[in-house]
């Protein structure tokens, strides 16, 4: 259940991250970037407290600039 949680945080924070740095004027003159998650969830299996858990989670750039993650934390 902590897992869950975890990354259910990290995947908001991704999505709120990218859909909000990136409407500067410049982008916008040159075209702008367009964050594409293609699953809005992953659901973990159950494992030990203490033992690495691991998932890939996948961006595209949809849009027509530069997409840059500067960066992604857990609380």
């Amino acid at each position: 259940m902590k897992v869950k949680s975890v990354f259910a945080f990290v995947s908001a924070v991704c999505v709120f991250f990218l859909t909000t740095s990136f409407l500067s004027a410049e982008s916008e003159s040159r075209g702008s970037p367009s964050a594409y998650f293609p699953t809005d969830q992953y659901e973990f299996d159950q494992t030990l407290e203490g033992n690495d858990v691991r998932h890939d989670l996948v961006v595209q750039n949809k849009g027509n600039a530069l997409l840059e993650v500067k960066g992604v934390g857990t609380a």
